[in-house]
């Protein structure tokens, strides 16, 4: 096939990826929220700032997340960071300021804009920092450092890394080495390094001792009897029924306020899990709808096209005329397009059999501007 022909190949192909993207992309459309989600986040936005007018930041938060989570706003996202900021959350309050600029920007919102740079402005000098330093003789092949349960890359070690103001958990792990950690206090304001020391290597038990121990184990393990289970239950219980009793004792009007607002929303929310459009569906769902539209077009043009190479073409003499010739290449580039694409219909019209329209998401973890920059989630 000649150059020519690829290059319309070439052409068709982009053309058929473009639309294809075009119709997937924009997440107004395919990532709606529903009209019923869309009320449990507005009720959750409005619970949350009458929490935070009462400075209970603690019990604002969460529905915040929530709320951006159903159905995201850049107002719920600058009320977010300002939350985390009273809160203390300084580290979190400053990627979701960051977060929130981004969104004000995209938005053409120059007052929520004005709003998070200058917090970010007054955050920036108070965040904590916190390095973890690994030495040459501590690093080990397959070492791996955490900080709060969370895996460092080995790219990341030694840089300094925003964190919230309080204690921090440090751990160093590797096989056949004791495993390291270290509980870090920083403040406000306050730079730390954490070095991790060489780990000890484990000595490995005789054979005999090791089967010893194990069987050991398992004979503890076996002698744990049923009064101990009545009294790990009996506790339990115990501790259940004292929370609730501080619960009940210690709630005041703010509490009351919480649960009327949980129930409030339960209301809303019903039985009914939230669900999100399925990117893949709908991504299939486009490519076989273009796909299909593609194949049947070329298809008809490529036809077309042989048509005219036929009519300028003599059989008697084996030969074309220029324009016929230019036809018949024409018309072989549509032909292959036109079977590509209906390949990729195809394929794609397979994938909406066994992926669903919908799926369930994880759950995930006083204003300082004017009122009109933050009462609206969007």
């Amino acid at each position: 096939m000649s150059s020519r022909v690829f290059a319309h190949l070439r052409v068709v192909l982009v053309a058929l990826a473009l639309s294809a993207a075009g119709l997937v992309l924009p997440p107004n459309v395919v990532f709606a929220a529903t009209p019923q989600e869309q009320q449990v986040a507005q009720v959750l936005f409005e619970d949350a700032r009458a929490l935070m007018d009462r400075k209970q930041y603690a019990e604002a938060c969460p529905k915040l997340v929530e709320s951006q989570r159903i159905d995201p706003g850049g107002g719920t996202l600058l009320n977010l960071a300002i939350c985390y900021e009273k809160l203390g959350k300084l580290s979190t309050a400053k990627s979701t300021y960051e977060d929130a600029f981004a969104v004000a920007v995209r938005d053409s919102r120059a007052d929520r804009q004005q709003i998070a740079r200058a917090r970010l402005a007054a955050l920036e000098p108070l965040v904590p920092r916190l390095a973890i330093v690994v030495a040459a003789g501590s690093n080990l092949a397959l070492l791996e450092i955490r900080l709060d349960g969370r895996v460092i890359d080995r790219g990341a070690w030694g840089a300094t890394t925003f964190v919230d103001p309080g204690p921090h958990l440090v751990e160093a792990t590797a096989p056949a080495r004791a495993t390291w950690s270290m509980t870090v206090a920083i403040a406000a304001r306050q730079k730390k390094n954490v070095e991790v020391p060489v780990l000890t290597a484990l000595a490995r038990l005789p054979e005999a001792n090791e089967g010893g121990l194990r069987a050991a184990a398992a004979s503890g393990l076996h002698a744990l009897t049923a009064d101990d289970g009545a009294n790990a239950n009996a506790n339990a219980n115990a501790n259940a029924n004292e929370s609730a009793g501080a619960e009940l004792g210690e709630g005041g009007a703010g509490t009351e306020a919480t649960r009327a607002s949980n129930a409030r929303t339960r209301r809303l929310a019903g039985a009914r899990p939230f669900s999100r459009p399925n990117p893949v569906h709908y991504t299939a769902l486009s490519l076989a709808v273009v796909g299909g539209l593609t194949s049947i077009v070329t298809g008809a043009m490529a036809l077309s096209a042989h048509n005219d190479a036929s009519r300028g073409c003599s059989a008697a003499r084996n030969d074309c005329r220029e324009p016929s010739e230019q036809a018949g290449g024409r018309g072989q580039t549509l032909a292959w397009v036109s079977t590509i694409s209906l390949a990729v219909a195809a394929v794609a019209t397979l994938t909406l059999f066994f992926s669903p329209s919908r799926t369930q998401p994880d759950s995930l973890s006083k204003s300082f501007a004017e009122p009109f920059a933050l009462s609206a989630r969007r």
